[in-house]
């Protein structure tokens, strides 16, 4: 069946969100510097025009195989390899005020067990997916390796990753504008994610996941206005 000319009877195509990176993207993440709080990369006008021109090309290349809702393929937030598990997530340490490097993270906490009205977060390792298929994460999945070091939630969160987003909305328009089209997206992760650091700040799980929901709201806010 021929596509329709008319666009609102199209069926529009998108992206998961996160791309795999250049070559020449991931070798200017890692020669980045960390600042002083120890997981915090910082920025050069040399690597924010790397960065753009790379979502620009992305945009583009998505728009000639008939993407029709592009994305910036996340390219804003850092990765150390092509593929990164956790980069869809890391990013947002550097986002927020109130985190700090401890040297407990999710992968090597204590493992708690849960229980009917009474949910704990666990560590990485024992949760039921790497426990049922621990031979996949350990051997078979490219996780890659992190880009910088995991914080925990030492102090009360803020929001400072304003002129990140800002960045972000912007490089995608750019991207838009030079394929010819008006729409894409950006992705941001939830609260329940951003959540799954150690706590020693808030009183109660609950208190901590609902301080992440009040923080990524700025990020939510920015992108939806965008």
């Amino acid at each position: 069946m021929p596509l329709s000319p008319d666009p609102s009877q199209q069926i529009l195509v998108s992206t998961a969100g996160s791309l795999p990176r250049t070559p020449e993207l991931i070798e200017a993440n890692a020669a980045r510097e960390i600042a002083e709080d120890g997981f915090t990369l910082t920025k050069t006008p040399e690597f924010d025009g790397l960065l753009t021109d790379a979502v620009v090309n992305l945009v583009k290349r998505q728009a000639e195989l008939g993407v029709t809702l592009p994305g910036d393929g996340e390219y804003g937030k850092a990765m150390s390899s092509a593929v990164d598990y956790g980069a869809w997530w890391s990013y947002v340490f550097q986002r927020v005020g109130g985190l700090e490097v401890t040297g407990e993270n999710l992968f090597n906490w204590p493992h708690q067990e849960s229980a009917p009205g009474d949910l704990r977060l666990t560590n990485m390792m024992n949760r039921r997916d790497w426990v049922k298929f621990v031979d996949f994460y350990t051997n078979g999945a490219p996780t890659g390796s992190h880009a910088v070091p995991f914080p925990a939630t030492t102090g009360e969160l803020t929001w400072r990753g304003q002129e990140a987003i800002e960045a972000d909305i912007a490089n995608l328009k750019k991207g838009l504008e030079a394929a010819g089209l008006e729409q894409g997206f950006l992705t941001s992760i939830a609260p329940g994610s951003g959540a799954r650091v150690p706590n020693s700040h808030y009183a109660s799980e609950e208190e901590h996941l609902y301080a992440w929901a009040d923080v990524m709201r700025h990020e939510y806010r920015a992108i939806t206005d965008a």
